[in-house]
């Protein structure tokens, strides 16, 4: 029987319904080890798909929706809120996000792993400087990782997202100053590693001269997966070590599962504590459960 054990924790890998938490869900690390893979993500009438005119008819349109379909085993949710400017955008998550354990998955942020922030296009109506733009964004990632951290709950990854490309020659100067400020403070407050602007071109943008085309949708969520399974797993995984080679990352062993983070077998009975705990669902402190 213990031979067969490599093989079903291949399986066990690959399901995003094994109990417990730790393996990764469609490829990708479940930052707060919950079984599941949330990945939110919050602005304006990008994260609507505005202009798309190719919508999946089961996924909708936008790029959100391409990464509902690129990740069929995630749940991707959305805050998006068309013409919303940076400021009052803080304002209305403040509002929002405490009530959201109470909302539907695709619109709850509360146990998300990772959350994409893309906004800041429309606070050139408002006269805004690019400073205080990107002053706005850091403020909203303060506020999602201090109210989405609490209860207990682990607070997720953040990434911001520069602005696409225009085509608009009179909005073109502030977009590109966002953007050049953004980088500037790139860091640990304001995690800019969502980059359209290095890898969109204008002519994926649609005629409105701000919103992408068909085109521009597929190519800003494939900017998004290339980073999620590239650099983001890179970065994450300096914070999920497993030391002890159980499948188990550290973080969790002892507050999850009580688990040792320097013993593969906890309880001491041949059996490693992540086979014990997601391929046989026996309990990995006593010698006496198991196979």
């Amino acid at each position: 029987m213990r031979k067969l054990i490599p093989v079903l924790l291949v399986v066990c890998l690959l399901s995003p319904l094994v109990a417990g938490a730790c393996p990764k869900i469609d490829g990708l690390i479940d930052f707060n080890c919950d079984s599941r893979l949330i990945i939110g993500v919050t602005g304006d009438s990008f994260v609507a798909g505005v202009r798309d005119k190719a919508g999946d008819p089961v996924y909708g349109a936008g790029y959100v929706n391409r990464l509902r379909k690129k990740y069929p085993d995630a749940i991707v949710a959305t805050y998006g809120v068309p013409g919303v400017v940076s400021g009052p955008m803080l304002a209305k998550l403040k509002k929002r996000v405490p009530k959201m354990g109470s909302y539907p998955q695709n619109l709850n942020f509360r146990l998300a792993d990772y959350i994409v922030v893309d906004l800041g296009r429309n606070d050139y109506w408002e006269g805004a400087a690019p400073g205080e733009t990107v002053k706005n964004i850091a403020r909203i990632v303060k506020y999602l990782r201090e109210e989405l951290g609490k209860g207990g709950h682990v607070t997720p990854e953040i990434w911001v997202s520069t602005l696409a490309p225009t085509k608009r020659g009179f909005q073109r100067s502030f977009i590109n100053s966002v953007n050049l400020t953004l980088l500037k403070y790139k860091g640990n407050t304001i995690p800019v590693y969502v980059r359209p602007d290095k890898y969109m071109k204008e002519s994926q943008i649609s005629s409105d001269g701000i919103h992408p085309k068909t085109e521009g949708y597929t190519k800003m969520a494939e900017i998004i997966e290339k980073f999620l399974e590239g650099k983001a797993q890179e970065i994450m995984s300096k914070v999920r070590k497993d030391l002890d080679a159980d499948g188990i990352y550290d973080n969790f062993e002892a507050s999850k599962f009580g688990t040792s983070k320097t013993l593969a077998d906890t309880d001491g009975d041949t059996f490693i504590d992540g086979d014990e705990v997601f391929t046989w669902h026996t309990d990995p402190l006593d010698p006496l459960s198991h196979p």
